[in-house]
């Protein structure tokens, strides 16, 4: 039964997401893990369905958050590209969606945040500066987005700091302005 598949699949992870807000990382990882494996099911038995496709998307991005956290880079910016890949996709299928388009710019950001980590700044500013055009054109598509401001200016902070940290002090400048 899809429904409660899918059902088990978000009780995993409001688990895993409780796990952790109590600092249990392993148990955490545990939880978004086997919650991946049912999306993953889900999304072979119906390829076609969006709703599957964007959890197998949250699935990786919570995956990844863990161990980047863990400080397990690699795996991080593994299971970011498989989740970016998925926005990709669902953003070239549903062109006109907004929260698409977003989830794109959420999968640029998380790349770039392992990739400063690792200390590939060039690599970290391609992926920021992705977001940040990106998450520009989607507050101006939807000007009264207070979240599409918000992200905008995260993203902007994001291209200045990794300029900072390349060195380029006249460039992060006028990304703060």
């Amino acid at each position: 039964n899809k429904v409660a598949l899918d059902d088990w699949g978000v009780s995993l992870e409001k688990v895993g997401s409780v796990l952790v807000a109590r600092g249990n990382l392993g148990r955490a990882l545990g939880q978004f893990e086997a919650s991946l494996r049912i999306r993953k099911i889900l999304s072979r038995i119906d390829p076609a369905n969006g709703h599957a496709s964007r959890n197998l998307f949250v699935a990786f991005l919570k995956i990844g958050d863990v161990l980047a956290e863990q400080g397990d880079l690699p795996r991080a910016l593994e299971n970011f590209k498989a989740s970016l890949v998925i926005a990709e996709n669902l953003a070239a299928e549903n062109v006109q969606s907004l929260a698409a388009q977003r989830d794109r710019s959420i999968g640029f950001e998380k790349m770039g945040n392992v990739l400063l980590r690792q200390g590939n700044f060039a690599g970290a500013q391609e992926f920021y500066e992705a977001s940040q055009a990106l998450r520009e054109k989607l507050m101006k598509k939807d000007p009264t987005s207070a979240e599409a401001e918000r992200d905008f200016v995260t993203a902007s902070i994001r291209v200045a700091e990794v300029r900072v940290a390349r060195g380029d002090l006249e460039g992060a400048l006028e990304g703060f302005e």
